[in-house]
């Protein structure tokens, strides 16, 4: 947050200077991911009013694309038109594709190195525990949707398995499985329905 601060107070943004402080800066999600959002906007200047932020923000995560990115575009937009939009998604995007590209070259360095790939390959682990652990908390909420505990980890084992074990595209087994799941709580949900009504 320092370091987002001096490049707040040295270096020469326009009105939308937060936008890359933003970008660089922030990690968080859910909850906390709007709190340091609005710490990051200040408001001093009463750029945005917090209803203002709260119903961009509210927009931004309906939208396809990263909440923050979303919510950038529109700001800018509301106040400067498209340039503001231009203006705003590269200072979200510009700052993070420098850093992406001054890692890649590092890495082109010293992709050879074995503590480099040492070092990746446990990411790589971690990376995929961390994906595994955040499956697991969500198997919980499982049981309050239309299928079911037991139905919905069948769906979730059988896509683990046509992905991870028989390595088939992931792109098809989203699109197959996927539709399927879609379709199948559309019917469960339609006998729902249609039970309660009669």
């Amino acid at each position: 947050e320092a370091v987002a601060w001096w490049i707040h107070d040295n270096l020469p943004y326009d009105e939308l200077e937060f936008v890359p402080k933003l970008a660089a800066f922030n990690y968080a999600h859910g909850d906390r991911q709007r709190r340091r959002i609005r710490s990051y906007i200040p408001p001093r200047r009463g750029w945005l009013t917090k209803a203002e932020f709260v119903e961009l923000l509210s927009v931004g995560q309906v939208l396809p694309g990263p909440n923050v990115v979303n919510l950038a575009l529109m700001y800018g937009d509301r106040c400067f038109g498209r340039r503001g939009a231009l203006a705003a998604c590269a200072g979200m995007l510009l700052l993070p594709l420098g850093i992406v590209i001054a890692a890649a070259m590092l890495y082109q360095q010293l992709a050879s190195h074995p503590m480099v790939a040492g070092a990746l390959r446990g990411m790589g682990a971690v990376a995929a525990a961390l994906v595994l652990a955040t499956g697991v908390k969500l198997a919980g909420a499982l049981g309050r949707t239309p299928l079911g505990l037991k139905v919905g980890l069948a769906y979730a084992l059988a896509t683990a398995g046509m992905v991870g074990g028989l390595r088939w595209p992931m792109v098809a087994v989203i699109a197959g499985l996927g539709g399927l799941c879609m379709a199948h709580v559309a019917w469960v949900l339609h006998r729902l329905d249609r039970r309660g009504t009669t």
